[in-house]
């Protein structure tokens, strides 16, 4: 890379938005600010590297590909490469596109296939509006869906993690657990959650968005100690069995490893 920078080299570095760069322009380019980056149909072994992208409204990436149509029309979208990019702050769309807010950080749609993503850096600030999509990647039918997609290696760093563990009904086995606890049998309570899902993915809430009165519409066990019960924390702590995620379980398993390393260690200077 030095050689890009040295003075005799007969391509100068050169600092310009990557959009309004022609490929004739430079054979090589090192860094570059960029509003959002598609690779679309009718692309092949397309290449994203090397990209400082920042506050972009719509997110940092599209992946698409219509499917349905013959080769002769559309030759697809495959081998898409994605490494080496910075993501900052992206996907802050504050309004609604069509029934829903809608703006990952990465939106792979369509039958796309042989796409790599991987060994980026990606800075997820917490978001200025409750309403705004925190999504890092999103996978959507568009005559077809994402196939041999490969996210890896990426590094990912966010302000808001918890929110990772209370969106996406990831409570909703711990709502039947809380009925089965009250006395309902199981499979009833598994309707029961189900049901309540369903309502709450209607009205594009969360299970804890709803009220004490909406989640009493599907059992009347339920009563105001729902919200604690459904908490990550509590979720968490529940699980108390061998290999169970319970704190106290966790720092068992890692006072454990140490001890184990410290054997080993103690083993290998004799």
């Amino acid at each position: 890379m030095e050689k890009y920078f040295n003075g005799d080299y007969e391509e100068h570095f050169f600092v310009k938005n990557l959009e309004t760069i022609q490929g004739d322009e430079r054979d090589v380019i090192l860094v570059s600010v960029g509003y959002g980056f598609d690779s679309d149909w009718n692309s092949t072994n397309s290449l994203f590297q090397y990209n400082l992208i920042f506050n972009n409204d719509g997110g940092f990436l599209l992946l698409c590909n219509s499917g349905g149509w013959p080769r002769d029309w559309s030759y697809g979208n495959e081998g898409t490469i994605v490494h080496y990019n910075i993501s900052i702050n992206d996907g802050l769309r504050n309004f609604k596109l069509k029934e829903h807010y809608f703006s990952p950080v990465i939106h792979c749609t369509g039958p796309i296939k042989n796409t790599i993503i991987e060994k980026n850096i990606f800075y997820l600030f917490r978001k200025p509006d409750e309403k705004i999509d925190r999504t890092l990647i999103s996978l959507t039918d568009w005559s077809g869906s994402p196939d041999s997609t490969l996210f890896r290696e990426n590094y990912i760093y966010t302000e808001e993690m918890y929110r990772a563990a209370v969106t996406g009904y990831l409570n909703a086995t711990d709502l039947a657990d809380y009925l089965a606890a009250k006395g309902m049998p199981f499979r009833e309570a598994h309707h029961v959650a189900g049901a309540a899902v369903a309502y709450a993915i209607q009205r594009q809430k969360e299970l804890t968005d709803l009220d004490l009165t909406e989640l009493q519409k599907f059992s009347l066990l339920i009563s105001v100690d729902i919200f604690e019960s459904l908490t990550p924390k509590k979720m968490i702590d529940r699980r108390t069995s061998l290999g169970g995620t319970a704190t106290e379980n966790v720092k068992q398993a890692i006072a454990a490893a140490y001890l184990q390393l410290e054997e080993q260690r103690l083993e290998s200077d004799k």
